[in-house]
Formats: C-alpha cells, structure tokens, sequence
C-alpha cells in the first residue's frame, strides 16, 4: 500500500472540487503554495462546505509533521500564557461603564457554585466517594490500570498532605490497609515528587499540545473533586457533561437560522485559568481544597517552572472546573442584562390512544436551555454577546475571535466540533494519520459521507484512497473503521460476505448477512498467575496483590478475571460480523436525515468494486 503525502491528497481533491462539480469555485481566492481558501461573500452552503474541507483535510496531519518546530510552538506559548498568569489582575480597562455590575454578579454567582446550604461544596467527605485513578499515565506506575496504581507502584504525590490524605483514605477500611501493607513492602512509602515532566503530543500540523500527567495520589483525589464538580453543574445549571456537546451543537445550529445565538470560544482557556483569579473569587475553603490537589511545579524545556494556571492538561478536575467558571460568567452576564436563564430540564408527556384517550404511555421531553457552555465552547443569546466577551478578557481569558461568531459575521456558526451556515452542517472532514488501512478506510467513510450531506463530489479523491487498499465491504452502520461502507447493490459475488439459508435454495435465505471487518483490539492482563510458587513474586506475576485486585472488582475495573490496559496505539484484528439486516440506518445515525442520498452517492463512487 502506497504512501499518500499531504500534498497528493489537497491537490486531488481541489481537482474534484474544481473539475467534477461545475461552477462550484467560482469567485474562490485559493493559494495553492500555502493551502489559503477564501470562499467569496455570501456564498452557498456547498461552496462553504468546500471551503471547509480544503481548510480542514491535512489540518490536523501529522505524517509528515516537524515535531521539533510543532513542539517548539507549544512550549514558546505555554511560557508566555504561564507569565501572563502569574501578573493576573482584574483588567477593569476592558470594562464598559455598566460592567462593573456584571463583575459584581459574576462573584455572586462563583460564590452560589461553591456554598451549598451555606457550607463549602469541596470537602473531604463530598471527594472521598468518588476518588479513583484516571485512565492515563503517571510517574510511578508501569501501567495505566488500577490494580498496578493503587497496589502495585510507587505512589507519588505532589506534597506530604496529600499523602497523609491517602493514608486516612486506607485506614477507613481493612482491604485498603491489606492492599496498601503489601503495596508498601514492595515499593515503600509513596514518594513526593517536586515536579513532573510536561509531554508535548501532536494536535495540528503546526503546534503540538502539552500534558501533564498528574502525581498518581493527586489525581486520586481530583477525580473525586471533578466528580463534585460535575454533579454541582447538573444540579445548578443543567448541563450535564456527557451530553452537553450535543446541546451546545443545536443552539449552534438555531443560531445560524434566526440569529438569535452567538458562538465563542476561548483561546488556550484552561491554560488561561490563573492561579490569582481562582484566588480572588472563589471562596477561600473549596480554594484551599483546589491549590492542595493541583501540582504547584512542572519540569518543562527550561527546567523546574512554576505553574501560575491553576489546572494543567492531565489535571482531573481542569474541565469541570472551566466549565463552572464559563457558566458562571454567562449567568451574571444574563443577570445583569435582565435575560432570564432557562436551563435544559427533562418532563414527561403522556401518549394517550386516539379513540379512547386513556393514557397508554409516558415518553420524555427535554426543554432547550438558552445557553450553552462545555469546556471553553460557549453558546449565548445575541444580547449577551458583547458583554460576555468584555468580562472573560477582564477575567483576564482571550476570545478567539476567528472562531467567536454573532450576528455580524453573517449565519455560521461553530460549537463542539459542528458547523453550520444557516443551519446546514458544512463541517469538512480531518485527516491525522493514512500510514495504516483503517486510517485509509475511515477518511473514506467519511468522505462519502461527507458528500452526500453536502452533495460535492469526490470521485477521484475516493479512488486515490481505495488504490492498493484490500476491499473489505461492511453493512453501511458498521464503525467507520472497520471497513469500508457499502449499500447492498455495491456487493458482487466475488465479496466475501455469504447470506445465511436453512437449506440449500435461495428461498431459504434467513435474512442476515456473514462478513469480515477490523476491530481494535484492547491489551488485557490476566489476574492470575501461572507460576511454580504458591505466593508468586511481585516481579514475576503481572497481578499479585490480591486485595487491590479486589478492590478493582469492586469498581468494574475487572471483566472476565482479566483487566484492560490502556494503549496509545490502538491494534486491529480482522473478526467474523453479522448484519441481520445490511442496508438498515438506524435514527440515532447521524447521516439517517440523508439516507437516501448516502445509498445513491456511495452507489455511485464504488459501483462494482466490490
């Protein structure tokens, strides 16, 4: 299979764009050196969305990144947003001459966050039911898995305190005292570590991202901190994190039609969360709980640094805690403004039969709220635009105005990873990585995909990607990785996908369907041992503590006398699948809407390839 460059893959698919969808371009300002689109004033939705795929395809590419200059960016603007903290102060020049009122709410509303019934909402009783170790890695520890982190490594923690927090933790119970004796006598005592290395990873083509995995007890106990937080965001404002993508995403798409919302996002916005900003507002008990967990120094480029943002990328607690801060900010800018705020609720409304009118069932309704915020994306009526932007730059965080959108820019706008104009999704298609097949075979899906919500055509692009690659055809619901998406006319005899028959006539056919597809594969560990002592070595077995074992059962974190171990770089194997139905969409599919222009498109670009 043929390596496919960056460069390849624009120009192929600005000569689709150019010369199989007619006038399509026309009046377009395109740098074909430097990869700059303009799309011209007042635009239809297609040239938009071509646009948006060209800006978007090798965006995020990362085959042929310079890592040494992405990363170089990345530590060149942690330092400087790091200075930017550590002179934080409340930039009154960026209020307008009412907005001292609206600082005054936003203290008001920080405060009603923090004080539940007139107590503090962090404390050690609220996080103690929800500690647990993240997912990711940390200094210490060989493996991601709980087992290995809570009995079988070196505990690190950021400061004797939060030791001592732990050791209260394991006394409470007899389990945690027998996983720890043995943790202990195999690894001594947790150690406290001064500062953690930041790693960079890829992000885009030009900057990398920086993570900072967390001392393993500092985030032990931020990820109870973060499950507070979150629990207080669904109680207080109705946003509950696992969904409110989706929330945001709808407000986004109303906002382009009537204009009625406007979009904003923040740069670098947890980064940009001070250390003197969490100090001047929120109340000094839950503040005292955030600084104790957070780490205070970093080992970065330029040595042992200072970290004058309260949360870093890795820190548990970093997302609910912006998210607080950003919903706390749309609520006094609402208050001041007189805009009442509706949260999302969820009632319930009856079905009642025609003819009798009895009540023959109860399906639920959720009310839209009229605000938005998840993480640093943030979704307001029009009215509140302008004053919510000048209190986050007094707070001292930076509107992107690239990405910020309101009613003078014109109908796009951009939440959470959608794009509309005038309520058409015109979001294009990222490409990261084609070194391996289902890399190839996801760009593919998503790229007819693509086509049929926005009716461009990509012919050539969709050949060049399918040239040298094993045609493995799966029913169109399948995961994008898994294969390649066909309808059932694409299918010849030479596919191997074989019906199911009772008998041996086709008038036995059953319905379903065999066929062959990738699926990724996890790396697990058995928790038992097969070695010639009765009590096996610490080094020699991967899971000898019986107790921390336990303790994972306890959790979920065990299936099957095995346990997960999280991988970096996912792994395929090619598995049996069957389809009770082949060419069946379910609703919840986001291409159900344009089903029938996803069956004739696909139809069209694969035809008899398979």
């Amino acid at each position: 299979m043929a390596e496919i460059s960056s460069s390849v893959l624009w120009g192929c698919l600005l000569n689709d764009l150019r010369y199989f969808n007619g006038t399509l371009l026309e009046g377009f300002g395109i740098d074909e050196a430097n990869r700059v689109v303009t799309e011209p004033p007042g635009c239809s939705t297609r040239q938009f969305a071509a646009a948006a795929i060209l800006r978007s395809i090798v965006k995020k590419f990362q085959d042929e990144i310079d890592q040494e200059a992405a990363d170089k960016a990345a530590w060149e603007l942690f330092h400087s947003i790091n200075d930017r903290c550590a002179d934080w102060a409340l930039r009154v020049d960026e209020l307008g001459p009412y907005d001292e009122v609206v600082v005054g709410h936003f203290r008001k509303a920080i405060y009603d966050f923090f004080t539940v019934e007139g107590y503090p909402l962090i404390s050690e009783a609220s996080i103690l039911p929800h500690v647990d170790f993240g997912p990711g890695s940390g200094p210490g520890a060989d493996r991601t898995d709980f087992v290995t982190k809570l009995g079988q490594s070196r505990l690190t923690a950021s400061s004797p305190l939060i030791v001592q927090l732990f050791d209260g933790w394991v006394r409470d119970r007899s389990t945690r005292l027998d996983c720890e004796i043995a943790r202990s006598l195999a690894f001594g005592s947790p150690e406290v570590v001064e500062a953690v290395k930041i790693t960079a990873v890829p992000k885009t083509a030009k900057i990398s991202r920086l993570v900072k995995p967390e001392p393993l007890l500092n985030m032990f106990f931020q990820k109870g901190v973060q499950e507070v937080l979150e629990d207080r965001l669904r109680t207080l404002y109705g946003i509950d994190l696992s969904d409110q993508d989706l929330v945001n995403q709808e407000l986004a798409r109303k906002g382009s039609i009537t204009g009625s919302y406007s979009t904003i996002d923040l740069s670098s916005a947890s980064d940009t969360i001070s250390l003197g900003l969490c100090r001047a507002f929120i109340p000094r008990a839950d503040f005292q709980w955030l600084s104790l967990l957070r780490s205070k120094k970093a080992l970065s480029d330029r040595g042992v640094v200072e970290l004058h943002m309260m949360a870093t990328m890795g820190n548990a607690f970093c997302f609910p805690l912006e998210t607080a801060i950003f919903a706390c900010a749309v609520d006094a800018t609402y208050r001041a403004l007189g805009i009442p705020l509706r949260k999302k609720s969820k009632a319930y409304g009856f079905v009642r039969d025609v003819e009798t009118k009895e009540v023959v069932g109860v399906v639920p309704r959720v009310s839209m709220p009229n605000f938005g915020v998840f993480g640093d994306d943030i979704v307001v009526r029009e009215e509140a635009y302008d004053t919510l932007c000048r209190l986050l730059r007094a707070l001292g965080f930076i509107p992107n105005m690239e990405k910020s959108f309101t009613r003078r820019d014109g109908s796009f706008r951009e939440s959470c990873g959608a794009d509309y104009l005038r309520g058409v999704n015109v979001r294009g298609v990222y490409s990261t990585s084609l070194k391996r097949m289902q890399d190839r075979m996801t760009l593919i899906n998503n790229l007819v995909d693509w086509s049929a919500r926005t009716g461009v055509k990509l012919p050539v692009t969709v050949d060049l990607l399918l040239s040298g690659l094993p045609l493995l055809p799966v029913p169109p619901w399948e995961n994008p990785d898994a294969g390649i998406r066909v309808p059932m006319a694409c299918l010849s005899a030479r596919s191997k996908v074989y019906r199911a028959v009772s008998g041996r006539g086709d008038s036995d056919y059953q319905g379903s369907y065999l066929y062959k597809r990738y699926v990724p594969v996890s790396r697990d560990y058995p928790l038992d041992a097969d070695t010639d002592d009765e009590v096996p070595r610490p080094r020699e077995a991967p899971y000898w503590n019986s107790s921390a074992i336990f303790l994972a059962a306890v959790k979920g974190h065990c299936r099957g006398g095995r346990i997960n171990v999280r991988m970096y770089e996912v792994r395929y194997k090619k598995r049996l699948g069957v389809a009770p139905c082949w060419d069946y969409m379910p609703p919840r599919d986001s291409r159900y809407d344009y089903r029938h222009d996803w069956y004739s498109i696909a139809t069209a670009y694969f035809g008899t390839k398979f």
